[in-house]
């Protein structure tokens, strides 16, 4: 056989693994457990493997950690003995993140028990699915009589398995037990001859490949979590997983679902994914004692403001607002921005510098800026180099929220009006624009 410690086989859609150190009843030592939570990770990134099947090299599936070697557990990297405790509590996280692994995998595992699965081995055996064992198989936890505790399953995984009562027995005591009475307790499923160990893997993964595997993976994983949590929580578990199962077998459109298309939406920066994020991004959101919702809400309207000039009572004469004049008249983008200095109040501007950018997309669109600094406001043409504020639109939705068709929340929670910087600038303004 084989001289490497364990042997990895992956077989189409099965991997077996072989612990291979017979002489010494295929104990633990540092260099096979590497190469076991090594192939526990390889087995995990495979998508075409479904089952494992673990067994020990000769007569014996693994006697547990190999304690003579437990003295070089306190070493560090370069071989001095510098960690002591500390680096015998590593060696356990090592050893409880491999079982922790193992008992995650979306694989169904089986454990083929022969001879003696002690210690360590049988802490293998209670992270697997299925254990199957020989009639002449033995298990138990004398690690109590060489006056250490189990480190990574003896414990806990046994006292869910069997109970606060017989784990204490197995584990104080430290007696190897009979094969029967693993499957009385429940700890093993089941006892075969010792000459049928091989055959009855092979029928119980006759059993298993004719399964729905994504059900069983399914089954697997609210089964291990369930055990873990409180009664409504594993419910939960349950009930999403039976939406999982609707979901994969055909049934998975919701009628107020997306369909995907907020994913879509998120990748394309399309109309549905803005309006969520503009809508939830900042709400609630406390700046200056004020609901950040409101202050973005308030600068839209003040940029608004910005491109319509002051009301007088009059709607009707001369110096009507902006609103009311393009109602009548068949305006364009540039005379709206040619008018925008007509609303700007001088008085208020003490102090204030601050600078929109406007970028008009579409027939008769441009791009232009305001700049309001020193009591003075000016409308330029062009891109300015450090806007404040930037304003995007198209022609016709521009045109149509300053004549007042085009509502300006409606024009930003659909996409239509974007603004990008610091908008939170613009509630400065609010004093610099009448309405």
């Amino acid at each position: 056989m084989d001289e490497k410690p364990l042997i990895l086989k992956m077989e189409g859609d099965l991997a077996r693994i072989t612990l291979n150190r017979p002489k010494v009843h295929n104990a633990l030592s540092i260099e096979l457990s590497d190469m076991l939570v090594a192939a526990i990770q390889t087995i995990k990134r495979s998508t075409d493997t479904k089952f494992v099947v673990i067994k020990g090299a000769g007569d014996t599936f693994c006697a547990g950690d190999d304690i003579n070697e437990m003295i070089t557990w306190g070493n560090d990297e370069h071989g001095n003995s510098t960690q002591g405790a500390n680096g015998c509590m590593r060696r356990a996280r090592i050893y409880q993140d491999m079982a922790n692994s193992l008992e995650d995998l979306d694989k169904m595992t089986i454990c083929a028990v022969d001879g003696l699965a002690v210690g360590g081995g049988l802490e293998i055996t209670m992270a697997c699915d299925f254990v199957i064992a020989t009639e002449r198989a033995i298990w138990g936890m004398p690690e109590v009589d060489s006056g250490i505790t189990p480190g990574w399953g003896g414990t806990t995984r046994m006292a869910r398995y069997i109970g606060k009562r017989r784990t204490k027995e197995i584990n104080i005591i430290g007696a190897h037990m009979p094969a029967k009475r693993a499957e009385e307790w429940g700890l093993w499923n089941r006892v075969v001859t010792n000459d049928r160990l091989d055959e009855e893997v092979e029928a119980l993964l006759e059993v298993l490949r004719a399964k729905n595997q994504q059900t069983c993976r399914q089954l697997k994983y609210i089964i291990n979590r369930g055990c873990e949590t409180d009664l409504y929580t594993a419910q939960g578990f349950e009930m999403l997983s039976g939406g999982l199962s609707a979901a994969v077998n055909g049934f998975w459109q919701v009628q107020d679902a997306d369909q995907g298309s907020g994913i879509v939406n998120f990748s394309q920066k399309g109309g549905l994914w803005k309006k969520r994020r503009t809508l939830a991004k900042h709400f609630w959101t406390i700046e200056d004692g004020k609901d950040y919702r409101q202050l973005c809400g308030q600068a839209k309207d003040e940029i608004t403001a910005i491109i319509s000039p002051p009301e007088n009572e009059s709607t009707t004469s001369e110096s009507a607002g902006f609103t009311g004049r393009f109602q009548e008249l068949s305006i364009s983008v540039k005379e709206i921005f040619n008018r925008m200095p007509e609303a700007f109040v001088k008085d208020a501007a003490e102090g204030m510098d601050v600078i929109f950018q406007f970028c008009i997309s579409g027939s008769g669109g441009g791009d232009w800026h305001c700049v309001i600094k020193d009591r003075n406001c000016t409308v330029e043409s062009g891109v300015h180099e450090a806007p404040t504020t930037t304003v995007k639109m198209e022609s016709g939705n521009f045109i149509d929220l300053m004549i007042g068709k085009l509502p300006p929340m409606q024009a930003f929670t659909t996409g239509k009006l974007q603004l990008e910087g610091d908008i939170m600038k613009a509630s400065l303004i609010e004093q610099l624009f009448k309405r």
